[in-house]
């Protein structure tokens, strides 16, 4: 997965004028054009069978908050014990930028959607087909993604501890882990860069632009997924990404509602068949809902295609984007299938057009993008 965070610097990086579009003219010819202010939401909780050490984390985090890391306005939760360790290493940046650090939540169950299903978290681990490598907590960290990114920016506009409230344009979830490595790519997300991209996929989708919602995706679907419908649960393949995505403040607040109202419904429901199985549906991996919100509601999605996996597509490798494009067409249906595309829809994701959302096969285009106790406000 860190191939495609590295796509998404490169994707949101770039810098606005390398890509001739429409939008981008009507940007450059605005002399009254105000940058989008862009907010970065993250958190760090320890879990007691990590994947990863902590030392790892701590230098992936000086990759993202450090000297040499995003210069960005971040929200990040994390508990008061790694406090210190996350407000050390944005003090040695030295950067112009805002950080808030929210530590009200001491463990990832007592985020208030998650709070009420720590029971069959634990319960459903003896079905997870990867419980070796994931335990319940790293389950409510990951589900809890949705619902703090939408907090914070809450929290942010209502303001606290005195200061004025500030209104974002566009906020998005970054994994703490995700900058693996070093970078060189300070001012990220470019706000030119990320109001291209949604206008552009809004034209395209005939959507609304503050409707619209970025999710990377890790592969396309494959020939199973056609015939999917919702009763049949999440979809359990590796086709969206949870590590790194976001909306404006209206995007995000219907994700949020949707993601937790799939969420609780197959946390509550038996798959089919019925028992002898398991009791009720597997949620613990975000991917799955992510998929199948994709599913439900297509045309509000687009994202990006990692590089080594653009050759999945066809025609390769020249369109990077034929499924996307699928699902950016598609309206929403009653029975709840995925459409395909047919013909030339790939069309649109040609040549130049394609450099919109993923460039070429190798991913060139993307170079240079609650509760308020415990909340503190650092600005370098």
């Amino acid at each position: 997965m860190a191939v495609v965070s590295l796509v998404l610097l490169v994707f949101f990086g770039l810098h606005w004028y390398q890509h001739g579009t429409q939008a981008q003219d009507a940007v450059a010819q605005s002399k009254t054009w105000t940058p989008p202010r862009i907010l970065l939401v993250s958190a760090l909780f320890p879990l007691q069978n990590s994947k990863h050490s902590h030392e790892e984390y701590r230098t992936w985090l000086a990759n993202f908050l450090g000297p040499k890391g995003i210069q960005c306005d971040v929200y990040f939760y994390t508990t008061p014990v790694l406090e210190e360790l996350v407000r050390s290493l944005h003090a040695s940046s030295g950067r112009n930028h805002t950080l808030v650090i929210n530590t009200t939540y001491a463990t990832p169950f007592a985020v208030p959607p998650i709070t009420p299903h720590w029971a069959r978290y634990i319960q459903m681990h003896d079905w997870d087909r990867e419980r070796d490598i994931h335990n319940p907590e790293l389950y409510a960290i990951w589900n809890a993604k949705p619902w703090l990114l939408e907090q914070a920016v809450q929290h942010l506009r209502r303001g606290f501890n005195d200061s004025e409230g500030v209104t974002y344009d566009y906020a998005f979830w970054n994994d703490a882990g995700s900058f693996r490595d070093v970078h060189a790519f300070g001012a990220w997300p470019d706000p030119k860069r990320v109001e291209e991209v949604f206008e552009t996929a809004s034209k395209a989708a005939r959507v609304r632009k503050e409707d619209m919602f970025f999710v990377p995706f890790w592969k396309a679907p494959e020939e199973r997924d056609r015939s999917w419908t919702a009763d049949k649960g999440p979809v359990d393949n590796d086709i969206g990404e949870g590590s790194f995505f976001g909306s404006t403040p209206t995007g995000i607040s219907w994700y949020t509602r949707a993601y937790y109202a799939q969420h609780d419904f197959y946390i509550s429901t038996a798959p089919s068949p019925s028992p002898p199985g398991p009791p009720f549906h597997f949620v613990g991996k975000d991917q799955t809902l992510i998929n199948a919100l994709m599913f439900r509601h297509p045309e509000r999605f687009f994202g990006v295609l990692g590089p080594r996996r653009a050759g999945e597509l066809t025609p390769p490798p020249s369109s990077v984007g034929s499924w996307v494009a699928a699902l950016l067409r598609t309206p929403p249906i009653p029975s709840l299938r995925v459409r395909w595309s047919s013909g030339g829809s790939h069309r649109q994701w040609d040549g130049g057009e394609r450099s919109r959302y993923a460039g070429g096969a190798d991913g060139s285009c993307w170079g240079g993008l609650g509760a308020e106790k415990g909340v503190r406000k650092q600005v370098l």
